[in-house]
């Protein structure tokens, strides 16, 4: 018995021309949002902790919460430091502006903690 496949009608895909997901994954789609707001959430939390003082950089990069903040989003907390001031750290500390905390090799994150602590 061969297996007949129905081309999927206009009217039954997404805005992006994607089909739009099966009913029975609906429960999956709402714990991925859930997720990715709950790490959205977290780096929020990092970044105010950073800017109020009761974390350092070197504490938020080793903080689990931190996984999800970019290098630079993580410089730009610490008060008195703007994007000018946080990609001259960057540079100096051979880190790229868009690598996030969980990708950073040990080098990177020794560097970058020193670097912030001048």
């Amino acid at each position: 018995m061969a297996l007949v496949t129905q081309p999927i009608s206009r009217a039954a895909r997404g805005p992006a021309g994607n089909p739009l997901p099966a009913p029975g994954s609906v429960e999956r789609r709402r714990a991925s949002l859930a997720l990715a707001n709950h790490a959205r959430l977290d780096a929020a939390a990092v970044k105010r902790d950073i800017r109020t003082g009761r974390l350092t950089v070197q504490e938020a990069l080793d903080d689990p919460r931190a996984g999800s903040v970019s290098a630079l989003g993580l410089l730009r907390a610490m008060p008195m430091v703007g994007s000018t001031r946080a990609r001259g750290m960057l540079r100096r500390a051979q880190v790229g502006e868009n690598r996030k905390v969980r990708d950073m090799t040990g080098r990177e994150l020794v560097a970058l903690g020193v670097e912030a602590r001048r």
